[in-house]
């Protein structure tokens, strides 16, 4: 018995020194790849201790890093802008203005349109749906985040907004049902115009899109349970 766990401890050390072996030679340099919100991430390390991370060309920052001992990424050590970079199985990871991002080698694939399914009837977009994520300016944020529900009901050819990100209004504006989409369009003032629309996706997916002006928002929706009762707005 004294043998078999001598033996055991043997391995788990050799195992030990083996990871801090490879967190110390992992070769970190090149071009990594995350996704924070929906926009692509990407971050340069650079084998003369610089690096720079592009926020979908939107924003970048550069800096200088180090390895610390445990064989992950100090980045800016010793500025107010220090983080950590922490090498895992499958790449990095850290976190960005609160928010996790996984970064790998691959590059992720363009991000595919939003297409609508003209087969779809009008009959399979009855019904109460909630949104799980919005789309605008590019980004996408699930709803969990926005700390608001976005609650529609389908009913005939009448749309009734039961909760609009907070907005409880319980309207019925009548809509016209032309190629797979739902569409309503109202004004909000000599110079503006609101337009709502109902479609189903080709991935199975139901849309709800808000378009006042220059903004257009895609909430992307699920059925809600038929026991299931929206929530008041506060």
């Amino acid at each position: 018995m004294k043998r078999l766990t001598s033996l055991v401890l043997a391995l788990l050390l050799a195992l030990t020194m083996m990871v801090g072996a490879f967190a110390e030679t992992a070769d970190v340099t090149g071009e990594w790849y995350g996704e924070l919100l929906g926009i692509q991430v990407t971050l340069t390390i650079n084998a003369d201790g610089t690096y720079k991370m592009d926020i979908a060309g939107m924003d970048s920052e550069e800096g200088v890093w180090e390895k610390n001992e445990d064989g992950n990424l100090v980045m800016d050590k010793g500025t107010d802008g220090e983080g950590l970079v922490t090498v895992t199985e499958t790449g990095l990871s850290t976190e960005q203005d609160g928010m996790k991002i996984d970064f790998t080698r691959e590059a992720p694939a363009e991000d595919e349109e939003l297409t609508i399914s003209t087969e779809t009837t009008e009959e399979e977009l009855q019904g109460k749906w909630q949104a799980t994520s919005v789309i605008m300016n590019g980004m996408s944020v699930p709803m969990s985040m926005v700390g608001q529900e976005c609650i529609i009901e389908v009913k005939d050819s009448n749309l009734y907004l039961l909760n609009l990100v907070g907005q409880t209004a319980l309207a019925e504006i009548p809509m016209t049902f032309v190629d797979g989409i739902l569409t309503v369009t109202l004004p909000v003032d000599e110079n503006t115009t609101q337009m709502f629309g109902v479609a189903k996706l080709t991935d199975g997916t139901v849309l709800f899109e808000l378009v006042q002006g220059d903004t257009t928002m895609d909430f992307l929706m699920e059925a809600v349970p038929e026991d299931a009762e929206p929530a008041a707005a506060e």
